[in-house]
């Protein structure tokens, strides 16, 4: 799997300076929607749960980070820590989960443009690039 270390100490008002990322896959999909299920058994809102996968899959992407003060840390498991920083500093690290994990508008376009131009029982157009 890719992963990547970003250095965020030249941006303000963060609560890391450095943390480092690594694409998912289905199964990390899956841990990621386990912890959103609600203990208690009770139903949730759709929107409510798709806003909480997001932030479980980008704490099981986290595998360490740097925080202001002290020593890097090194995951094991989900960072949940990643969970109680601040607004800006989850936006931050979104972008770089986003970068690592999704598809662009131009990259999604070329592709199906790829695709339409290849002919039945052709590859040649999907591999192109």
């Amino acid at each position: 799997m890719a992963q990547k270390t970003v250095d965020l100490g030249k941006y303000r008002d963060l609560d890391i300076k450095e943390v480092t990322m690594r694409s998912v896959n289905g199964d990390d999909m899956l841990d990621a929607a386990s912890r959103c299920i609600p203990v208690d058994g009770q139903p949730i809102d759709g929107n409510i749960f798709n806003m909480m996968l997001r932030q479980q899959v980008i704490a099981q992407a986290i595998i360490g980070y740097s925080p202001i003060v002290g020593e890097r840390v090194k995951m094991s498991g989900p960072c949940l820590d990643s969970l109680t920083w601040s607004s800006r500093t989850r936006e931050f690290v979104a972008a770089l989960f986003d970068h690592m994990n999704g598809v662009d508008a131009d990259e999604r376009e070329d592709f199906r443009k790829a695709l339409a131009s290849s002919t039945p029982g052709s590859q040649d157009g999907a591999q192109k690039g």
